[in-house]
């Protein structure tokens, strides 16, 4: 909807008034200790070590260089960054909101790098999961007391198992809480011994042509699974990374997983690792998650949780039994040569991914050990000391391109590792993109399996209805400046263009319905130098018969597609 700048004005003036009489004196974007700025900036973190991996301080701005595809670029800003060694407690913002007063700013404040583990029952047998959940308890036992870490599962849901702490207590708590789970789009989800298709005595009697056909069927059913295990993945990582966008500093993700279902060739397009049993290209959906993690300064540690893999026919599992999945025979040296090589075929696929996505993002991918406490505990220690460099392009044709940038130090025996590069995605892009799929990207992150995004941060205050509201319940959104682009156009007037939103569900957490309204705001410079030192509001009135509900609250810039969301516990009173 166009909101006139009288309406904006009245808007601000009494927004202010019921920040002054709920709400601390402090912005979301004070308290949460970041601002973003719309000047685009290329941050990256520098982890410097010597030979032995050891990492090397002292470092300064002068002794490195940055290059974007070859082109020497200006440091903007730079900063060393390493453990406090503070120990225990918890890594909580002590801001206390009002009574109706939600917030998605970020509970914490990181003095040094998160970690977040992800623990992948989707891609992973349960046979594995038991000896990682075990490796991982291990782990936690041990863990330093100032590394904030938090524990995320994935299966067809992305579940929170324990949000950031210092407590090495609650996390082992809460990972003996959590069961393994079998995954649904597995081949083998067990991990025992390769299930027969079709039963040998069966397939040895069968018309060579009808076995083929029987094959390809399967092929194509087991393609169709994967294509689903990519959608959950890639949906899991981007929720994360949205989720992580609002703290400061850098992120340490660190997937466990046996099955990377995904290769990303030299034209950065990404297909199904099952070569002949289809490739799919999910080229945008890979620019669209590498960027998300990339401007969310997370860097990816890829931990493979099948240890040191040996070729199936040679495996305990493959002896098992005499014949492939198909009741073929594994005597038949044909056989052999072609379960060889499908094996050599996804155990490569799998290898290239752990390596490029590590490399893209900056972290290190482990695999082919045993040993996946020293894999876990590596990753922490190696992205808890870095160097954090930014610098503004000098190339601004944002053409969505991949751009590789090199970093390069004058020390001697210094080794750097760095993410290879990121998407030069125009920054206007997201108004150009499909109505449909932008709806969907909305969906997703209203969606209650997610967790809040905190790429735009606000506070809301949630009022019971009352005869000032008509008897609606009454939404007052308090949104922090600095997430959201304010473009000063040729009518000297800054221009935001936003959707404020609420998905509505039951207090059991089933979707009822949502809400949403869109808010254009035209401001002159005195009123945007006001905004930009206290908030934007938006308001929205929602009718709801008497119950107790779950809100979640979003906000979208419809120019970026950046969006916020946190939770709210709503109950609505009889009327009197």
């Amino acid at each position: 909807m166009k909101t006139s700048f009288f309406k904006i004005l009245l808007i601000l003036c009494l927004a202010s008034y019921a920040i002054a009489q709920t709400q601390p004196s402090e912005t979301p974007a004070q308290a949460a200790g970041v601002l973003k700025a719309n000047t685009r900036l290329v941050l990256v973190d520098v982890v410097a070590t010597d030979n032995k991996g050891v990492p090397v301080t002292g470092l300064s701005a002068q002794d490195f260089t940055v290059l974007e595809e070859g082109r020497a670029q200006e440091i903007r800003s730079f900063s060393f960054q390493k453990p406090n060694g503070v120990s225990g407690g918890e890594v909580r913002n002590a801001r206390k909101l009002p009574p109706n007063v939600y917030t998605n700013v970020p509970a914490y404040k990181p003095d040094g790098a998160l970690n977040v583990i992800l623990l992948d029952a989707l891609n992973t047998t349960a046979l594995n999961q038991a000896t990682l959940h075990d490796s991982l308890l291990k782990v936690l036992q041990k863990l330093p007391n100032d590394r904030p870490v938090a524990v995320y599962a994935l299966g067809l849901h992305l579940t929170l198992l324990q949000d950031f702490t210092t407590d090495p207590s609650l996390l082992q708590n809460a990972l003996k809480a959590y069961k393994d789970k079998r995954s649904p789009l597995l081949e083998n989800p067990t991990g025992g011994a390769r299930e027969e298709y079709i039963p040998s005595s069966i397939a040895q009697s069968l018309p060579p042509g009808m076995l083929a056909r029987i094959r390809e069927f399967v092929e194509a059913n087991v393609a169709s699974t994967t294509d689903l295990r990519v959608d959950y993945t890639l949906n899991a990582l981007q929720a994360l990374a949205r989720s992580l966008a609002g703290v400061s500093g850098r992120k340490n993700l660190i997937w466990i997983s046996e099955s990377f279902p995904l290769t990303i060739n030299s034209g950065s397009t990404l297909n199904l690792s099952h070569g002949a049993r289809g490739d799919r290209n999910y080229g945008p959906q890979l620019a669209h998650t590498a960027d998300l993690l990339i401007n969310s300064q997370v860097a990816l540690y890829t931990v493979d949780a099948r240890g040191i893999v040996n070729d199936s026919i040679y495996s305990a599992g493959g002896l098992a039994s005499t014949t492939d999945s198909m009741g073929r025979p594994l005597s038949n040296p044909n056989v052999q040569r072609e379960q060889a090589s499908e094996d050599n075929s996804e155990a490569h696929a799998n290898r290239s991914t752990e390596n490029d996505i590590a490399q893209r993002t900056g972290g290190e991918a482990f695999y082919n050990t045993n040993d996946f406490s020293k894999a876990i505990v590596k990753s922490m220690d190696d992205g808890s000391t870095y160097y954090a460099l930014a610098y503004s392009p000098e190339n601004k044709n944002w053409d969505g391109k991949f751009r590789k940038i090199q970093v390069k130090t004058s020390r001697s025996g210094v080794k750097l590792r760095y993410r290879s590069g990121y998407f030069a995605g125009d920054p206007r892009a997201f108004e150009k993109e499909d109505p449909a799929q932008r709806n969907r990207d909305l969906a997703q992150v209203l969606n209650l399996d997610f967790p809040a995004s905190t790429e735009i941060l606000f506070d809301a205050q949630v009022n019971p209805p009352s005869e000032a509201t008509g008897n609606k319940a009454e939404i007052q959104f308090h949104i922090d400046p600095h997430g959201v682009v304010l473009e000063k156009q040729e009518d000297n007037l800054y221009h935001a263009d936003l959707t404020c939103a609420v998905q509505i569900y039951s207090s059991q957490g089933a979707p009822l319905r949502t809400e949403a309204a869109g808010l254009k705001a035209n401001l002159p410079e005195d009123i945007y130098q006001r905004v930009m030192s206290s908030h934007i509001p938006c308001k929205q009135l929602i009718e709801l018969p008497a119950g107790d509900y779950l809100f979640r609250l979003g906000i979208r810039d419809n120019r970026t597609g950046h969006m916020g969301t946190a939770d709210a516990k709503v109950s609505i009173p009889a009327a009197k």
